[in-house]
């Protein structure tokens, strides 16, 4: 779905404001692109009362997205995992090594093992996991592993099946790869370390909580709450490294500063909005623009409003007056964090391996971005003035969603009402801190204070 020009042009406004501000030096229009997200969209948690397992997942759950470069609204999730992606592009590189028929023969039978006891392996460990959860609290102090080598024989099966196939793969990849089989084991190995679960690999994987969306949520509630979830439920997993340099001594910074009486939001960052019609989708990157035309911070201004038998859309209509809107971001603070994998990335792999197989999986294609910065910021409050051409119409519409219990979304910034809450991943807030000025023809969205999260608000990607 293509995105309607009035929004793209306050798009494109806010994408320049944000590489002004934050990369003075602009980006590299053939390999960066800038991908915005909604003004709600919940950032990386952190400070004392988050355990360190639920922040390295949500470290690793935003990292680890490979982006389409052609959408513009960044809304949390990716195309693929880059970490697999590069696992798949390593498993089938192409030497141009003489190989005979025995040797192809046997690569495809190891590969086709590996697959088959992968499968089956995970399958049983997600079984086995299911069970320990159950069980722990029997077993007090006893991890997984432990537990596991004497209570879970069928996992312990497809293990032994699953490292044999690698081993074999590892021994036909020898003769495979001829006289560059080392370098690829190497990385390959590396790789395939950092995704184990439950062994840890110094460097390559780190410690975090599973996928579980109630057990984050709990973590997250009791935390802006004032309290800490029990370490008893945090049995924790293992996930590829990422970090974020500097990132969480900001972030509790920010947090101490939100819990003040009286807070204050020292940081703005003003959006012009004639940038946006001065400016062109590949001053930030892109080659072609699709969209997802309704998602994220599209469209500009809507509200959906309640009746007792329905639930109605509306949208402002600001074509041709985008001029009569002036937007400002007020915040604690701002800063644009840089995004490292752990020492099993290999940032060259496709110059240094440029050949694939003929049967390869599409993959670590030009078409997609890896996130390498994203840009916070904490207690993000949003004020859209209106000239005389839309204050009249828009008032009217906050009104009726505001009274109807409704929602309001301004530039992905979504306020829900009564019975209303929006997705688990946005920053909390509702009508209570939202305000509208009749003098200035003005309306200020703030979010609920002191959250143990911030706001994601752009990222910024490396074309593959």
């Amino acid at each position: 779905m293509s995105i309607e020009e009035t929004d793209a042009i306050f798009a494109r406004a806010y994408a320049s404001a944000i590489t002004k501000k934050f990369i003075p030096g602009g980006i590299n229009k053939n390999t960066q692109v800038v991908f915005l997200s909604p003004l709600v969209q919940r950032g990386i948690a952190g400070g004392d009362l988050i355990p360190e397992p639920v922040t390295n997942y949500m470290v690793y759950k935003a990292a680890d997205n490979l982006l389409g470069a052609d959408d513009p609204s960044y809304i949390g999730g990716g195309q693929a995992s880059y970490i697999q992606s590069l696992r798949s592009y390593a498993d089938y590189i192409d030497t141009k090594t003489n190989r005979s028929p025995a040797v192809v023969t046997r690569m495809v039978k190891a590969r086709d093992a590996v697959d088959i006891t992968e499968k089956k392996f995970e399958e049983e460990e997600d079984k086995a996991w299911a069970r320990y959860e159950k069980a722990k609290d029997h077993f007090p102090g006893v991890s997984f592993n432990d537990w596991a080598s004497e209570s879970a024989p069928g996992f312990n099966s497809a293990k032994e099946r699953r490292n044999a196939a690698y081993n074999e793969l590892d021994s036909a990849a020898q003769l495979f790869d001829g006289p560059q089989a080392s370098a690829l084991y190497a990385i390959r190995n590396k790789i395939r370390n950092a995704q184990e679960r439950t062994t840890v690999y110094s460097g390559l994987n780190q410690i975090a909580v599973s996928g579980d969306i109630d057990l984050l949520n709990e973590a997250l509630i009791a935390a802006n709450g004032g309290k800490k979830l029990e370490a008893g439920k945090l049995e924790s997993f293992r996930v590829p490294a990422y970090s974020v340099q500097g990132y969480l001594i900001t972030l509790k910074e920010w947090i101490r500063r939100g819990g003040q009486a009286e807070p204050v939001r020292t940081e703005s960052l003003k959006i012009d909005v004639s940038s946006g019609f001065s400016s062109k989708w590949e001053d930030f990157g892109y080659k072609k623009v699709e969209g997802r035309g309704s998602i994220g911070i599209f469209p500009f201004f809507h509200v959906t409003v309640k009746t007792s038998s329905e639930e109605k859309s509306y949208k402002l209509d600001t074509a041709g007056k985008e001029t009569e809107i002036s937007l400002e971001l007020k915040a604690i603070g701002f800063q644009l964090v840089q995004v490292e994998a752990g020492e099993w990335d290999v940032r060259g792999i496709k110059t240094m391996f440029p050949d694939l197989l003929p049967d390869a999986p599409k993959v670590l294609t030009s078409d997609l971005a890896r996130v390498s910065s994203i840009l916070f910021g904490y207690d993000v409050a949003l004020t859209v003035t209106f000239g005389s051409k839309l204050r009249t119409e828009a008032k009217d519409l906050y009104e009726k969603a505001r009274s109807s219990g409704g929602s309001l979304t301004i530039f992905g910034f979504h306020v829900a009402g009564s019975g209303g809450g929006g997705s688990s991943e946005q920053v909390k807030t509702d009508f209570e801190h939202v305000n509208w000025d009749n003098a200035t023809g003005s309306i200020t969205l703030t979010p609920a204070p002191q959250q143990v999260y911030p706001t994601l608000l752009a990222v910024l990607g490396q074309r593959l």
